[in-house]
Order: C-alpha cells, then structure tokens, then sequence
C-alpha cells in the first residue's frame, strides 16, 4: 500500500494507527475519498482498450469467427477491464461505465455499429459472452469465499466487524450494508454463506448462482437488456461454448493467441495445437496424402435418423411489420421460404460434394417472429431411414429458408443479417449430439 498525498491525521482503530489520505494506491487500483472506484474503473478501462488495440490482429480479421473473437475478449481483454474488481464497492453507474466499454469493443470486432440496429443482448449472444455484471459478481462471491476461509481471528474477518466513525450521505446504516452485499447475492434456493467455507464446494456453487438468472440475477445486474437476453446470452455461453470447444485454428491464429495470453502462454498454445491435431486425425473426408474422399458408408447399419438444425435473420422493423402482416410485394415470405427449404434439403447432395444422396422422409421448417428483438428465428427438422445421417440435409434447408428470406425482403432494405445456423441435435446414428435450444 503506498500514500499518494502528505500525511494528515492519524486515526486509532482497535490500537492500530492508521494514517488518513484522501487518495492511495492498492494493488494497482487508485482509490479516493471524493469518488471511491471511479478513478480505478476508468484506469481499467484504458487498459482494457490497450489490450483491445493489441489484438486487432484477430479481433478485426473477417476471416475470423465471432466465437473466437468472443474467446479472445473474454481472455485477453475482460481480465483487464475487471482487474481487482472484487474488492469495488460498485453502484450502478460504475457497472454501466464497464457495460457500455465492453459493448463497444464486441461491436467493433463484430463489424457492427449503431445504425445496423443490432441490438447488445444480440452481439453478446454472437460472441457468446455472458454480461460483465454477471461476471463481476461472480469474482466478488469468490472472494467472498476467501475471506469466509479465514480463520476468525485473522485481521480480514476482524475487519467485518469494525463500525466506522461517522455518518453516511446516503444509503442504509452501517451495520446493515456491511456483508449485505455479498450475503444478498448469496441468498439462494441451494446455496448458503457457510458454504463459502469450503473451497471446492463454493466454488462450484457461485458458478451455478451466475447461471441461475431467477435465483442471483436481479435488474441491477442485467442493465445491459432485459432479463430473457442476458438470460439466452448467459444460457448460451454455459450450454454451448463449455461443453462444445472442438475448434479448429489456424497456425497463425494460435500464434496471434500466444503471444496475447496474459500468463502462461505456452500452456495455451499446447493445449490449441494439441486439439487443431486431434481434429484433422479425426476428418473422415481426408485421405493419409491429403486428398479428398467421399466416406463409404456400405457397411453402416440403416436406421431412423433425425436432424434438427436453427437459425436468424435479424430484421428491420418495417420487415417485421410486412413480414407479419403478409404485405410484401412478392407475397408471403414465410410460406416461400418454407417450400424452398425442402428444396434445398432434396438438393443437398448436389451442393455439398462429399456429400452422400440419400432418401429423405421428412422435412419441416418452423418460423418465429420476435417482434421485441426484430429477429427471425428459423428452425428445421429432418427425418430419414438411412446408413447415414441427415444433419447436411437439416442445415442446407435451413440456410435456403434464411437465403430465400432474404431474397423475398430486399427490395425494401438490404440490412439484414443471417446468423447463428447451426446444428441444435441428431439421433439415430453411432453418435448424438444435442446443443442449447433458444428457439
């Protein structure tokens, strides 16, 4: 701890003598008696933008996705914009000052700006990044739970205790927002304070509080959106980005990585590189030389295969008013979209070159129009009794329907978006798969 300003009065706390200052410096954040964290948060801040320049290498290369994008800003860049956060006594406008920083280095890696009326919970849901809020509170349980570790004599648990002299400008009592504010977003159906006693059992618990928006996630934490957005953008962060990390790098990418880590960057790398060559040992169209092959399938038993597949069209709102209430010049979108998207399916085999022809016995697609978020969200599913699956089939028919949307809807504004096709499940085959479902 170092004094920034002279020496002034000297203040007797349980026979300890402490110098007071109006300023002083504690682990790299700058605190004040006129403005607590304000000056630490917008230190922060700068920092935060300097490790955002020195990765525009990846964040502004459009051959780059946007989910690792999103990994490299929660990597590189939050930890700098949340640099000894645990201990800020935030408010309200302190977690807006970090929101908006943040919003505006994923719009800028996104390619997005305001006039594309892209709206925030949208670009965190792209780059798969849960809410900073959410975030914040997250190290703030988990130091919380270090200091319930203590022992109660030591001078960090003594310090609970303590009533400081004088009288607040605003805001409950003293003795009332000590803990309050910890204790309060530890409050849970499952979760207790003494359960912060226990290292391995907290810190399973605090990580289950930031995914349980009903339980922990109050207003004040979600001010970026409404609570469904910061809830799908959270859902969507846990259930698909953990459990689904088989990326395949570049070398150049997993050098840009390396050389942006804050710590440890060779364990990083190793790890990227480990699963780059685990992926190309597994791709069944690759022959040992390196050329491509189509996968014989003559010794697979047939079975009933199923394939669901989703995705969005982000809208104007003059779209979303035609769109629903059928008034475009060249007719009904959705039913157009909805027969080209079992052409597409038939004519899968014809697109993809490696990919298999076979019988199709179903196939369906499903809109829904999200009048609040001006997104359209598009999901089909496909059936097939075959020796091979149908996940092509479910995701080409979802792209047409996309495509044909947006064919149908140009001629009034070509400001629109097609994201987030994917693969939701597959059954029948040797394996299965489901991911999250935000339809």
């Amino acid at each position: 701890m170092s004094s920034v300003d002279e020496p002034g009065d000297v203040s007797d706390i349980s026979g300890t003598m402490f110098t007071q200052t109006k300023e002083f410096q504690y682990l790299g954040s700058l605190l004040s008696a006129d403005e607590p964290v304000g000056a630490a948060i917008r230190g922060t801040i700068t920092c935060a933008w300097l490790k955002w320049r020195e990765s525009t290498g990846i964040l502004c290369d459009r051959r780059c996705s946007r989910v690792l994008k999103g990994k490299v800003c929660r990597t590189v860049v939050r930890p700098a914009l949340l640099y000894g956060s645990e201990c800020w006594p935030v408010s309200k406008t302190h977690e807006r000052m970090l929101n908006t920083a943040e919003i505006r280095m994923l719009r800028w890696a996104c390619g997005f700006t305001r006039c594309d009326r892209v709206r925030n919970e949208d670009i965190r849901t792209m780059m798969q990044t849960v809410p900073i809020q959410l975030k914040l509170r997250e190290q703030r349980l988990r130091w919380y739970g270090h200091v319930m570790r203590r022992p109660s004599h030591h001078p960090i648990r003594r310090a609970l205790e303590m009533e400081g002299s004088g009288k607040r400008s605003r805001g409950a009592p003293m003795d009332r927002c000590r803990i309050q504010g910890y204790e309060g977003g530890v409050s849970s159906r499952h979760c207790r304070s003494e359960h912060a006693r226990t290292s391995t059992k907290w810190s399973f618990l605090r990580r289950d509080l930031r995914r349980d928006s009903k339980g922990c996630s109050t207003k004040k934490e979600t001010t970026c959106g409404n609570g469904k957005s910061a809830t799908y953008a959270q859902s969507t962060y846990d259930s698909h980005w953990r459990i689904n990390r088989s990326h395949l790098y570049s070398p150049v990418i997993i050098h840009s990585l390396s050389s942006l880590l804050p710590s440890s960057p060779s364990k990083y790398t190793v790890r990227l590189c480990s699963k780059a060559a685990d992926t190309n040992n597994r791709l069944s169209h690759v022959s040992r030389d390196g050329s491509a092959k189509q996968v014989d399938i003559s010794h697979k038993p047939i079975s009933h295969r199923e394939a669901v597949a989703e995705g969005r069209v982000l809208l104007t709102p003059e779209l979303v008013h035609q769109i629903k209430h059928n008034l475009s010049k060249k007719g009904d979108v959705l039913n157009v979209a909805r027969i080209a998207s079992v052409m597409g399916a038939k004519l899968t085999a014809n697109i993809i070159p490696l990919c298999h022809s076979i019988p199709i016995s179903y196939v369906n697609t499903d809109f829904r129009l999200d009048e609040s978020q001006c997104v359209l969200h598009i999901r089909t599913t496909a059936r097939t009794t075959s020796n091979t699956g149908i996940e092509m089939e479910a995701l080409t028919a979802c792209s047409v329907a996309a495509l044909t949307v947006y064919d149908m809807c140009k001629a009034v504004t070509q400001k629109m978006v097609i994201s987030e096709i994917r693969l939701v499940s597959k059954t029948g085959g040797k394996t299965e798969y489901k991911a999250f479902s935000g339809f």
